[in-house]
């Protein structure tokens, strides 16, 4: 999500308190029925322990900034910005590491609900096809791709949320099914294509009529998500997916080379 425009630059007085923010989180239906009953098999079957890692340290996060005094329901500006916000001035002024931080930081419980449980339903089937390391690299590049985005676009906004790498995997998960058509039974890959563009467009529609709705990060997170499983996606055979391990340095390349981009504060729009 994004918050309104809040001001000065670093060196000045912290940005205002804000009034209740508004959510960002995917909450279009998502393929969890045909994740448990017909997803494409891993070799091993391998736990999706990363994504169970992701939702844990989201909630744990939360806990501790509730602990620490920040609102449970609507914190404020300056109180996300302490535990790593995403902030135009801050973020393109040297403090390159909140494009990061930004995603696992939430404006408040129902904020971070819906995006763990979209995360849960997509994370779980998706990491299960990339294996915990592709998808691990899958994820915080496109979490990256949506703060980037976000804080170009709107630099003077205060933005926090894990909703752009949720896209992320979205879009992941589309470049598989893309790279694998005609490998998948068709009625699993004809429901799980279904599911994820209805997903995918439900929320943009929402995005471009909800006010508060940061839809820049979504967007990048999406576009992203997708481009690094175009390079890292899996290919479908009949032992399991066999997975593209010479891509994924070059996709934690892209992500490096986005955190430089914003530790030179230079953003890709003005």
């Amino acid at each position: 999500m994004v918050l309104p425009p809040q001001g000065p630059p670093p060196g000045g007085p912290a940005p205002r308190p804000i009034g209740e923010p508004s959510f960002d989180e995917p909450r279009a239906p998502t393929p969890r029925a045909t994740a448990d009953r017909e997803k494409p098999r891993a070799s091993g079957e391998e736990r999706p322990f990363v994504t169970v890692a992701v939702v844990v340290a989201n909630v744990l996060v939360m806990v501790l900034m509730i602990a620490s005094g920040v609102g449970a329901m609507a914190p404020t500006a300056e109180s996300l910005l302490g535990w790593g916000a995403n902030f135009g001035p801050y973020t393109l002024g040297g403090q390159w590491w909140r494009l990061v931080t930004a995603c696992f930081v939430h404006a408040g419980l129902l904020h971070l609900a819906f995006n763990m449980y979209v995360l849960w339903d997509l994370g779980r089937l998706t990491e299960r096809v990339y294996g915990a390391l592709g998808f691990t690299l899958v994820y915080l590049v496109a979490g990256i791709g949506g703060s980037l985005a976000s804080v170009t676009i709107n630099p003077m906004g205060v933005s926090v949320g894990a909703s752009g790498a949720v896209f992320g995997v979205a879009g992941a998960f589309l470049a598989f099914l893309a790279r694998n058509r005609g490998r998948l039974d068709p009625h699993v890959f004809a429901h799980l294509r279904r599911s994820l563009v209805t997903f995918v467009l439900i929320n943009l529609a929402l995005g471009f009529t909800v006010p508060g709705i940061d839809m820049a990060a979504h967007l990048g997170g999406l576009a992203m998500g997708f481009l690094s499983g175009l390079l890292a996606s899996p290919t479908v055979t009949r032992q399991g997916p066999q997975r593209a391990y010479w891509a994924y340095p070059v996709v934690g390349a892209v992500g490096v080379a986005m955190c430089v981009l914003a530790w030179l504060g230079m953003p890709l729009v003005r």
